[in-house]
């Protein structure tokens, strides 16, 4: 209930009209997808290929993308689809799956607050996600940031509110720079964090009030032509690569130099390009030297690369 009054009770807003952000392409095949329609076919302008399949399937998960919006109502519901009922997995709970996560402006210190978390069902969730108690029930609009998740292809979003309340799209606290490109792994697409809002091309992206493109591919960052491609149409401030934990050395060798190349041929002749190296994990934390483990070959073949 939202004071007094059920969800049937409530206007339901569609949230691809409510300010979606982190989404790098308009020609999506279906709203809340990271890719454009014709990286399935290969029929993008100037011959552009196909991506992988796995890529295909991976870019119709929503991660890092966000609904941004400002209501002045005392309570908001979200309701979406989820296309799987796969909704967990071992190490990774269904609020971090499937759940979205909401935050609002607190004006007083200048900082995003957690609000709610939902509650994810297949094939529908809805979920409370704020609740506030406004002096003389009157209550101030409020900014706030609805991350979508991360690991589950989402469709039907909808924000619900009292139907005196007023809703409307919201830029503030973002776009103080041209968006990032981030193109990576699972640990980009927010494996495993155990919400949305924790994944970290969001916490970045609140931090620096500046919008993140998250391609983040689980098992499948591994710095290919095919993807980057697509990357190269974005008019961005900075390209992050941060695929090292999806590939081994001898891959890293071949394949980021070409990477660059064909970035710096194809729109991004000056733009910053960092390459990530990544961290130890796992056994790395224990081994007496980080050169006995996977992770030196990576780091040192990287830097070979980059020198």
């Amino acid at each position: 209930e939202c004071n007094g009054k059920t969800a049937d009770q409530l206007a339901w807003h569609d949230g691809a009209l409510l300010g979606l952000r982190g989404r790098a392409f308009n020609s999506t095949a279906t709203t809340y997808e990271r890719l454009p329609a014709t990286a399935q076919a290969g029929a993008g302008p100037g011959g552009k290929g196909p991506v992988r399949s796995a890529i295909w399937s991976l870019q119709k998960q929503p991660a890092g993308l966000f609904l941004q919006f400002t209501t002045d109502a005392p309570c908001i519901f979200v309701r979406y689809n989820i296309a799987s009922p796969g909704i967990a997995m071992w190490h990774f709970p269904s609020t971090g799956v499937a759940g979205m996560d909401l935050y609002a402006w607190d004006e007083g210190n200048s900082t995003w607050r957690w609000t709610g978390t939902s509650h994810p069902k297949y094939p529908q969730t809805q979920s409370k996600m704020a609740s506030f108690s406004c002096i003389h029930s009157a209550c101030k609009p409020k900014s706030y940031r609805l991350h979508l998740p991360t690991y589950m292809a989402t469709s039907n979003i909808s924000i619900g509110v009292e139907r005196t309340a007023t809703i409307a799209p919201d830029s503030s606290h973002i776009g103080r720079e041209k968006p990032i490109v981030w193109y990576g792994t699972s640990i980009l697409q927010g494996g495993v964090a155990s919400r949305p809002g924790q994944v970290n091309t969001h916490i970045v992206s609140r931090a620096l009030e500046t919008e993140i493109y998250n391609f983040g591919f689980s098992g499948n960052g591994i710095m290919e032509l095919s993807v980057a491609q697509y990357l190269t149409e974005i008019d961005c401030s900075m390209i992050i690569v941060d695929c090292s934990h999806n590939m081994n050395a001898a891959l890293i060798t071949q394949n980021t130099i070409p990477l660059v190349r064909y970035l710096r041929t194809n729109g991004h002749a000056s733009t910053p390009i960092v390459l990530a190296e990544g961290t130890p994990s796992g056994t790395d934390w224990s081994a007496a030297s980080v050169n006995t483990t996977i992770q030196g070959p990576l780091s040192m073949a990287l830097d070979a690369a980059y020198n």
